[in-house]
């Protein structure tokens, strides 16, 4: 995830914008939203302020890639829906990744209890 800054110098760019998939970056912008709002209600105090501002850019690249002429509504809300199911069957994860490989300090302990209860938001 990127974090934007509304101070930062905008320079000119050589990426055509006119020319990218709409609805794809709509989607990435869309999880970015996602966690923002996420991390604004359940965050570290000292990050909110930073998290607010950033959901504020956030929310104008939303409404800027639902104008562009390459955005389609019905593909959007079709994988908004697949991301709402793989999240109530508990397969979150991002198509393609990976768990981590678990390092010697962490590896599990026979002595030690494990925690088998699931996460949710």
């Amino acid at each position: 995830m990127y974090f934007y800054s509304d101070t930062s110098p905008k320079g000119p760019s050589d990426i055509n914008v006119w020319k990218m998939n709409g609805s794809k970056c709509y989607l990435t912008h869309f999880s970015n939203y996602l966690f923002l709002m996420f991390v604004s209600k359940r965050g570290h105090s000292r990050r909110k302020a930073s998290v607010e501002k950033e959901i504020l850019i956030c929310e104008k690249k939303l409404a800027f890639w639902q104008r562009h002429p390459q955005f389609d509504a019905e593909y959007v809300q079709k994988e908004k829906e697949k991301d709402d199911q793989s999240l109530a069957s508990g397969s979150w994860r991002r198509r393609g990744s990976q768990p981590r490989a678990r390092s010697r300090r962490h590896k599990k302990s026979a002595s030690l209890p494990t925690c088998s209860r699931s996460v949710s938001f």
